[in-house]
C-alpha cells in the first residue's frame, strides 16, 4: 500500500470509516512498508482509529530453519545440520531468499542429506539469480542519480544510515540537496526511514549487492 498516493490512501480511509459506521461485515486487509502507518495518518488524521497494525519482519532463525528443513523433510530429504544453519544465516531471515536457496539446493543435490558441498555449488547459482532477478531489477527502478544515492548508502556499511552521512558519501554538503532523490526512492519502495534522519534498505543484503556490483562512482 505504500505505493498508493495520498488521494488513494485518503479514499481508503473514508471507505473504511463508512463501512464501520454502516456496520457492514467487511474487512480491509493491507500490507506495506513500516512508514505506511504514518502515511495513512497524514492522509486522514482519524486513520489510527480505523486500523490495527501488526509488524511482519524477518523470520526468526527457528522459523527460517523450519521453512527450509521442514519442507524438505516432508518430501523425505534431510539437511546436514551445519548446512541448514549456514543457509539460514545467508538468507538473513528473508522468506524469498530461503525459497531460492531451497529451490537451487533441491535441484542440485543428488543425494540426501544435503551437505555443505551442495551449498558451495548452489550458492553461485543463488547469488547470480538474486543479482539478476531480484536486486538487479530493483536497482533498475531507480534513475541514474537515485542509483548513485543507493550506492552512497551501501558504501557506509550496515544500516540504518544517517541521511547527512549519505549526503556526504553522495558528494554534497547539504542533505537537502538530495532530499528529492531520497523521497523518490522511498516512494519506489527501495528504501525507508526507520526513524527521523535515517534511511535503510527495504530488503536485506541489498547493500552487499551494491558494494559488489555498483560501488560509488
Amino acid at each position: 500500500m505504500q505505493n498508493l498516493n495520498a488521494e488513494s490512501l485518503s479514499a481508503i480511509c473514508m471507505a473504511v470509516q463508512a463501512i464501520s459506521r454502516a456496520g457492514l461485515p467487511v474487512a480491509v486487509v493491507g500490507a506495506g512498508l513500516p512508514e505506511l502507518k504514518v502515511r495513512l495518518l497524514a492522509a486522514k488524521p482519524y486513520a489510527d482509529r480505523l486500523f490495527s497494525y501488526a509488524e511482519l519482519g524477518r523470520l526468526s532463525d527457528g522459523a527460517a530453519r523450519s521453512a527450509l528443513v521442514g519442507t524438505a523433510a516432508a518430501a523425505g530429504v534431510d539437511f546436514d545440520e551445519a548446512t541448514a544453519r549456514q543457509v539460514v544465516d545467508e538468507a538473513a531471515g528473508f522468506p524469498y531468499f530461503i525459497q531460492e536457496y531451497g529451490r537451487e539446493l533441491w535441484n542440485y543435490a543428488e543425494s540426501a542429506p544435503i551437505t555443505s558441498s551442495d551449498l558451495e555449488a548452489a550458492r553461485v547459482i543463488v547469488k547470480d539469480s538474486l543479482a539478476r532477478n531480484f536486486f538487479g531489477t530493483r536497482f533498475e527502478m531507480a534513475t541514474d542519480t537515485e542509483q548513485r544515492y543507493l550506492a552512497a548508502m551501501a558504501s557506509l556499511g550496515l544500516g540504518p544510515y544517517p541521511v547527512a552521512a549519505v549526503a556526504r558519501a553522495f558528494g554534497v554538503d547539504d542533505q537537502r540537496k538530495v532530499s528529492v532523490h531520497r523521497e523518490s526512492l522511498i516512494q519506489k519502495g527501495l528504501i525507508w526511514s526507520p526513524r527521523r534522519g535515517q534511511v535503510d534498505f527495504t530488503v536485506p543484503l541489498f547493500a552487499e549487492f551494491l558494494r559488489d556490483n555498483r560501488p560509488v562512482a
